[in-house]
């Protein structure tokens, strides 16, 4: 309910800034460091029979991003955004532990893994130094509602474990199997609040890049993924088409 309130509460405030703005509309390229954590499966659980679970840490996970951004100008230091943006994630390598029940022996696996996104935000953007349009560096607070679908992909040739019967002591939530390659997917929802800073090239081009605070709105929306409160990083290049 209060993640609908704000969504209303948002949109109107957006509707009601377009009434009086000027339109900017562009594409953006770049890159985003985001940080995750994971809903485990525990497949050796004694009492449970792996059905229980526990949240991972958080990891950091880089992806290179491409968008379309939708801004509206009111005055010269507030502005609506509207983006649509899809993110794609980059190789990260990591570690796994199974457990050979006959032995009872621990084997370290290596696996391959990335998260892609798709994004929708509404924000808005306050200058705090210069004029948007006007001054060519600009320091701005960008306060977004983001709805994310997220695909978490990982794949492993299990080498070292071949033909042993091996159960991972910690997997990815809900997975069936363990042949590469293998995904699941989950929905985030979330405000974003930090710096940004825009470095306008010339009319058309325009450097950014912005450091944020995720606030989680629903703990776990499904899937086993759970966006976390933590930072993400972003640095990349706008180009205004109107």
């Amino acid at each position: 309910m209060k993640s609908i309130k704000l969504i209303l509460v948002t949109a109107a405030m957006a509707c009601f800034i377009n009434g009086y703005s000027q339109s900017n509309i562009g594409l953006y390229t770049g890159f985003e460091i985001a940080n995750f954590s994971f809903l485990n499966s525990i497949p050796n659980d004694p009492i449970q029979f792996g059905y229980s679970s526990e949240e991972s840490e958080t990891e950091a996970f880089a992806q290179s991003k491409i968008g379309f951004i939708y801004e509206n100008l009111f005055g010269e230091r507030i502005a609506s955004v509207w983006s649509l943006e899809v993110a794609r994630g980059l190789n990260k390598s990591s570690i796994r532990t199974a457990l050979e029940e006959a032995s009872m022996q621990l084997y370290d696996v290596s696996f391959e893994e990335k998260i892609s996104n798709y994004k929708i935000g509404v924000g808005l953007d306050f200058s705090v130094y210069g004029e948007m349009q006007y001054d060519p560096l600009q320091i701005l607070i960008n306060l977004t509602f983001i709805q994310q679908f997220s695909i978490h992909r990982f794949e492993s040739d299990l080498v070292g474990v071949a033909g042993k019967e091996v159960s991972f002591l910690y997997s990815p939530y809900n997975l069936s199997t363990w042949e590469a390659p293998n995904a699941e997917s989950s929905f985030g929802t979330f405000m974003a609040i930090g710096p940004k800073v825009n470095y306008q090239l010339n009319d058309d081009f325009c450097v950014y890049g912005t450091g944020k605070y995720n606030v989680n709105l629903v703990s776990s929306d499904g899937g086993d993924l759970l966006h976390q409160n933590g930072f993400f990083f972003n640095l990349g290049v706008k180009y205004m088409i109107y």
